[in-house]
């Protein structure tokens, strides 16, 4: 309320000579003046008012564009980024895509899913250890795709019918993989204790590369 709104306005009394104005323009003039007061207050109290409320905090999380399979490594073309308020982004999400980039899934993930730091391949394996170069079966070949970073077992098979093959090494981490001058040859991360025993086997004979993938990566 504006103070002395609610008086009674007294109009001047019309004198003699004075151009004529009706009663209801002089009442109309003053209700006009009255709004302005109104609008001048209400413009007042908005001034005083509490201010507007914080915009909410913002969250960045990765989610992955398409299904992806366990084991296999995270490239720039399956994830994105959403911008959603951070009460709803999920405990323990992956919010920097540059930072999984080339990591190795653990488990099978659906598209539109949000990347759990959880759900990531261990990397453990890459802090130390003896890279070594072995060759592997030539007709056997190396299992598809892109190995590096991927986990595996080594295999012997022994020459000589009815020989059953045995287990080299198991759950190794397998630096690089490919083909070098027709030959098939792996790069694999191993405890110095291991290596002897790897170098003993390839003479003995041929050796395959078995990838784990799902639980058994890591």
């Amino acid at each position: 309320m504006v103070p002395g709104a609610a008086r009674r306005i007294d109009l001047p009394p019309l004198r003699a000579g004075d151009p004529f104005v009706s009663r209801h323009r002089r009442r109309a003039i003053a209700y006009l003046g009255l709004a302005v007061l109104l609008t001048i207050a209400g413009l007042a109290l908005l001034g005083r008012s509490s201010p507007a409320s914080p915009r909410a905090e913002m969250a960045t999380q990765v989610v992955v564009l398409r299904s992806v399979a366990a084991g296999e490594r995270l490239t720039a073309d399956v994830l994105a980024v959403a911008r959603l308020p951070a009460r709803y982004s999920s405990r323990g999400a992956v919010a920097d895509p540059q930072a999984v980039r080339g990591r190795r899934v653990a488990v099978a993930l659906p598209a539109g899913a949000p990347l759990m730091a959880a759900e990531l391949a261990s990397d453990a394996g890459l802090v130390a250890g003896r890279d070594v170069a072995v060759r592997v079966d030539d007709a056997a070949g190396l299992p598809a795709g892109d190995l590096a970073g991927a986990h595996a077992d080594v295999i012997l098979a022994l020459p000589g019918r009815g020989a059953a093959p045995t287990v080299v090494l198991s759950n190794v981490l397998v630096v690089a993989a490919g083909r070098a001058d027709g030959t098939a040859v792996a790069t694999l991360r191993l405890a110095p204790a291991a290596v002897g025993p790897l170098i003993a086997a390839e003479a003995r004979g041929s050796l395959r590369l078995v990838v784990r993938v799902g639980r058994g990566v890591g």
